[in-house]
């Protein structure tokens, strides 16, 4: 009733406090209020028992049952909790906890019973508790609960464990575990306990011993040995072939084993063993030998030993050693290491079998026997001293490196036959040698070289290179170019000598050229209106002029040449088999080819301005001169042209230039002077070569060519 009273107080207070705030609010006066901007609020921080009243944090009521801190009350009928005042001072309630069994309610703080499933004496055992409980009536609740046997006899010993039946009766019984009966009992395979009883009737290991031997296992509560190896006091060699044994305990109540004996007599000399008479008993006893005296004596065919007396007065081997030399054996005679007959003397000389090395007479190993081996000398390495040496012995223990036999008498070329060169040259060591090389097929060695004079040294599918007078390979021919020479005529030149016999495949033979209006299509040639072919003339072997019967229009034509035409070693021709060229052609430079390794021929498409030395001319006949006119560029120096010489007609639209420089076998460029600068070649204050209707030179590439060099 007093706490009802403390309600309708506060509710009071409330409608009151809200009645003021109200007056305030019409009067403007300062009573607290909410803030309207939203700004803190006064009962953000109410903690977790507490709530707002009046903008106030207040404690909750507290739990009814609670009148101080540590009350436990009932919460329910199966549960309970303990009264607590948090850090705001308000009074709550903890976490309730429940009855432990379904047969017990909450009364005033405690768990009791409140079914009698059990009746008054009656006796359990609690988990984890080795005291037996009891069940009574509790004078206060008059509830039947089990509490703790206050009966010394319902306390477990040390050894004992409780047993209840579920039925009311608990007693005590010893843990089986502890052993079987009074006595010894194996504890493990090597260990013997001793089991007693204690105060409670129940047996357990008092003390604990290990087998004496490691021989033994625990068999029964006993130390047993598994199998003894002998009898006590046999005598055996069981344990080494030159100590005698005896039969005896390892260890004290051990086990019967095999040990050495420790009586002098007893080990065995060094030409004595072990020996057993079946019957328990050992000796040591002098060892069988194949000797029979002191002495040196053969162990084996390449073994020697010496026969000597121990101590015991027996006759051994000592100390067997191997013969040192692989060539000697055992003289049983004698009983040493002899060398076999017939071998050489020391420091004799000789060659080896391939004669590139001395060979010498000496030991093969210390104390062994006297055999040839390879000097280790550099002077007596024929082969890897020298270049040109060899051995040669006197057979009388003399033998050194000397130069090789040869047909040099000093250095330089010469035919050994008229197919085989040879170049002589003196080494290093003083010593003519001799490197051969055979002539090819149709070449002769010609006082000191190998060589050809012309193709007629070659096979047919060679040509004689003049140059180098070495036999080449004929490569199959081709059209190089074709242009107008003259108004009526069209020079056609190839890429080596031509055959010109006149016959269907030679190239001086008309009807093997056809010419037609250049369409881009080589593959067919349909012969042109404008003309036809009135003759062919040699200009020289690579060269042929095509006469027409009218002037040459100013388009363009192609001439095409029967594939059917052969070279002089009677190659067939090959691609390219035509040729495109203007009917009223640019002044320009067509081909460059070496003609050695110092002068190259160049070939315009119209004849030259006569010179020398003139301006407009493409001859010249000093550096200076030539400067202006001709430019040579490439990997090597071709050094300065020092000569021009124009050729005469009908070649008269080429010029042979001669260089500085030998050439190599690389590519170069040959560049014309056509009145430009800045093209590579600087000409313009010199002006350009004319050709005889005095037409300057193209501009670039009309006024360069490549060439491939001459080695």
């Amino acid at each position: 009733m007093k706490r009802e009273h403390s309600r309708l107080y506060l509710g009071a207070q409330v409608v009151i406090a809200a009645f003021f705030i109200t007056l305030a609010g019409c009067e403007g006066t300062a009573i607290e209020t909410p803030p309207a901007d939203g700004g803190d609020d006064p009962c953000a921080d109410c903690g977790l028992h507490q709530q707002c009243l009046v903008f106030q944090c207040i404690c909750n009521d507290s739990p009814q049952a609670c009148t101080q801190a540590g009350d436990v009350v009932c919460v329910g009928n199966a549960a309970y909790a303990t009264c607590t005042v948090d850090d705001d001072g308000c009074m709550y309630l903890e976490t309730p906890t429940n009855c432990p069994f379904e047969t017990h309610q909450c009364l005033d703080g405690i768990c009791i019973c409140v079914r009698h499933d059990f009746d008054i004496g009656d006796k359990r055992c609690p988990d984890g508790i080795e005291q037996v409980e009891i069940c009574e009536q509790n004078v206060q609740t008059g509830w039947r609960e089990y509490v703790a046997s206050l009966d010394v006899l319902d306390i477990c010993g040390q050894r004992q464990e409780c047993v209840d039946d579920g039925a009311g009766v608990a007693t005590f019984e010893c843990d089986v575990s502890a052993g079987q009966a009074v006595g010894n009992t194996c504890t493990d395979t090597k260990e013997v306990g001793n089991c007693v009883t204690d105060v409670d009737g129940c047996l357990y290991v008092e003390s604990t011993a290990t087998c004496p031997s490691d021989l033994q296992d625990c068999n029964a509560g006993v130390c047993e040995c598994a199998n003894n190896q002998c009898n006590a006091g046999d005598r055996g060699c069981n344990l080494a072939a030159d100590q005698v044994g005896v039969c005896q305990l390892d260890v004290a109540d051990g086990c019967l084993v095999m040990v050495a004996s420790v009586d002098p007599q007893d080990i065995c000399g060094a030409g004595e063993e072990c020996v057993e008479d079946g019957m328990g008993g050992a000796v040591c006893q002098c060892v069988a030998t194949t000797c029979v005296a002191e002495g040196p004596i053969c162990v084996d065919a390449t073994t020697t030993g010496s026969c000597v007396t121990d101590t015991d007065g027996c006759l051994y081997v000592d100390t067997p050693t191997a013969c040192p030399s692989g060539l000697q054996t055992c003289n049983g005679a004698t009983g040493l290491c002899e060398c076999p007959v017939g071998g050489c003397t020391l420091d004799y000389r000789d060659c080896n079998v391939d004669g590139d090395q001395v060979e010498v007479c000496e030991w093969d190993v210390a104390g062994g026997c006297p055999v040839m081996n390879t000097s280790s000398l550099p002077a007596d390495d024929c082969v890897n001293t020298y270049a040109h040496k060899e051995c040669v012995a006197d057979g009388m223990g003399a033998a050194d490196c000397e130069c090789w036999p040869t047909i040099c008498s000093a250095d330089g070329p010469m035919c050994i036959s008229i197919d085989t060169e040879a170049v002589c040259a003196t080494d290093t060591d003083g010593c003519l040698f001799a490197v051969q090389a055979a002539c090819t097929p149709l070449e002769e060695c010609q006082v000191t070289i190998c060589g050809c004079i012309d193709n007629l040294d070659c096979d047919p599918a060679y040509n004689c290179d003049l140059v180098n007078n070495v036999c080449v390979i004929d490569p199959a021919p081709y059209v190089i170019y074709a242009f107008a020479y003259g108004g009526q005529t069209i020079r056609v030149t190839f890429s080596e000598d031509m055959l010109s016999d006149g016959s269907i495949v030679a190239a001086n033979q008309a009807a093997n050229y056809c010419i037609e209006d250049f369409d881009g299509d080589a593959s067919i040639c349909t012969f042109t209106a404008d003309f036809s072919i009135n003759g062919l003339s040699i200009v020289d072997g690579q060269s042929f002029d095509v006469s027409v019967s009218n002037s040459l229009l100013d388009k363009d034509y192609t001439v095409k040449v029967n594939s059917r035409v052969q070279d002089s070693g009677g190659i067939g021709l090959t691609a390219p088999v035509y040729a495109d060229f203007a009917g009223i052609p640019t002044f320009e430079l067509l081909s460059a080819q070496t003609q050695s390794t110092t002068t190259v021929k160049l070939v315009f498409s119209k004849p030259w301005l006569a010179g020398p030395d003139t301006a407009g001319s493409a001859d010249c006949t000093t550096i200076a001169e030539c400067a202006n006119r001709y430019l040579l560029t490439g990997a090597t120096n071709l050094g300065a042209v020092t000569d021009a010489t124009i050729q005469a007609a009908p070649e008269d639209n080429t010029v042979i230039i001669t260089h500085e420089n030998p050439q190599a076998a690389e590519t170069f460029t040959v560049i014309a002077a056509n009145a430009t600068d800045g093209d590579g070649f600087d000409d313009a204050a010199w002006g350009a070569i004319n050709s005889a209707a005095a037409d300057p030179l193209g501009a670039d590439p009309a006024d360069r060519v490549t060439f491939e060099g001459m080695d």
